[in-house]
């Protein structure tokens, strides 16, 4: 059913998976954090900006941890269900029932469209910070 080369790829991409970390980005949002608490955000002109950064602090990073703590998560219960299969000190796997594991393989498939989403909110939240900076530049330059 499987080939040996079917196992190495899982074996190689077991190995990738378990050399990485949990990547949940957490912005610094003291500076932001400040302004709003002292009222000078709702100073800033023109509004276009001041909803921009507002939108990036309170939407965009928030959905974005928030995803981010989802995909770390399922990773996490990933790890812990992969060691039946496999040695993260020999980078090899120690079974090759990982195919059969139906529970596993949902896991797997979960994981993948969690990482999908987290990359679609970066990918949102770096266009949203590109739109403040272009804002931000207009400002200083009126």
């Amino acid at each position: 059913m499987f080939s040996s080369k079917d196992f190495e790829k899982i074996e190689l991409l077991f190995a990738k998976i378990s050399t990485s970390d949990n990547d949940t980005y957490f912005p610094n949002t003291g500076s932001y954090t400040t302004s709003v608490s002292s009222g000078k955000i709702a100073t800033l002109n023109p509004s276009s900006l001041r909803i921009a950064i507002t939108n990036l602090y309170e939407r965009y990073y928030y959905r974005l941890i928030y995803n981010g703590e989802i995909y770390d998560k399922r990773d996490d219960e990933v790890s812990l269900i992969r060691g039946k299969f496999f040695n993260n000190l020999t980078l090899k796997l120690i079974s090759k029932d990982v195919i059969e594991d139906s529970e596993f393989v949902n896991l797997i498939t979960i994981v993948f469209a969690d990482n999908s989403n987290y990359v679609k909110r970066g990918d949102e939240t770096e266009a949203e910070i590109l739109n403040v900076l272009k804002l931000v530049d207009q400002r200083l330059n009126d």
